[in-house]
């Protein structure tokens, strides 16, 4: 779900948590992480309010909040609490934050078979926090490990979504995907009114930084959304090279993003994709190295269409590697 996916989902879980919908103003709460914690306390409190307390994602949502000061004073102890309330009802983050606690003891009095409990609690439902630490548990309990200790994390500065220095010398702190997104609307919007290198590149330059992020953290679908924000400016004659950098480097990382889903999943959906974006890459760059990515990922295609029984969509991969390696020849 990218960006604007994102903001069309909580409007429209607002309309209906504001109706009195316990789930929807969870969703909102979920969905507002990333950029707007004002409306994740109202709205996660919202829902703990609605269902009666019964709400544990709402509940462990708050703890979130409290643990780490995000909206709020932070207070490990009221966090403490609503852990403990949303463990109670099964959830298994909560359930891990509770475990981490007992271990860590600067909440409640350090306590590794109350740890254990929870712990254990959390990686039976596949919480993969849950069975690290209780696997690390274990061992200390076993005298695999010398001792039995951990701390919490020292509280670094809030960081910023992404940093840019400009050609000109301005630098520009961005804090939130909300925030970063309203920016390049304005800068596009300037650059449409103004076609000056100046604006163009402000634009390239803020574009491409914010590509470099979700790229960061494999997320393909902002990736693609910014590049499609971007795209109209890549058919003016006088930014070629803006254009073209714009596309190639959209391309280039939505491709590795692919090839490594594809390769660890062996997902059919995630290697067609995958061979579309080759495909595109391959016309702009009919380079040797990647005609022979290309000519694998249509045998990978067809070996996956293969095993479905869809001989149809096999062949037809199967011919298009053959071409392309005689071609190669």
């Amino acid at each position: 779900m990218n960006f604007k996916e994102r903001m069309a989902k909580i409007e429209e879980f607002r309309v209906l948590a504001d109706k009195g919908d316990a789930y929807a103003a969870r969703m909102v709460a979920g969905l507002s992480l990333l950029d707007d914690y004002e409306t994740v306390l109202r709205y996660a409190n919202m829902a703990v309010e609605l269902s009666g307390g019964t709400e544990h994602e709402a509940l462990n949502i708050l703890g979130c909040c409290y643990e780490y000061g995000s909206g709020c004073e932070k207070d490990l102890k009221k966090a403490f609490d609503y852990y403990l309330k949303a463990s109670e009802l099964g959830n298994d983050e909560s359930q891990f934050k509770l475990g981490s606690m007992y271990l860590i003891g600067d909440v409640v009095p350090k306590d590794p078979d109350k740890a254990e409990e929870w712990l254990s609690k959390s990686a039976a439902a596949g919480n993969k926090m849950g069975e690290e630490y209780l696997a690390y548990v274990k061992m200390a309990k076993e005298g695999s490990v010398s001792h039995l200790n951990m701390m919490r994390a020292e509280d670094g500065e809030r960081k910023p979504f992404i940093t840019m220095a400009f050609s000109n010398g301005e630098k520009l702190n961005i804090w939130t995907e909300r925030e970063y997104f309203g920016v390049l609307d304005e800068m596009i919007k300037a650059a449409k009114e103004d076609t000056s290198v100046k604006n163009l590149y402000k634009v390239k330059d803020f574009a491409i930084m914010g590509m470099h992020v979700y790229y960061e953290r494999r997320d393909i679908y902002n990736n693609e959304l910014i590049y499609d924000s971007v795209k109209p400016f890549a058919s003016d004659p006088d930014c070629d090279d803006f254009g073209l950098l714009l596309r190639d480097w959209a391309i280039e990382n939505s491709y590795g993003i692919l090839r490594c889903a594809a390769k660890e999943k062996e997902g059919l959906n995630n290697i067609l994709e995958c061979v579309s974006l080759t495909e595109r890459l391959y016309l702009f760059n009919p380079n040797m190295s990647l005609r022979g990515e290309l000519i694998k990922q249509y045998r990978q295609a067809a070996a996956v269409f293969e095993s479905f029984g869809d001989k149809g969509n096999a062949k037809k991969h199967s011919d298009l590697a053959d071409k392309l390696e005689i071609y190669n020849g």
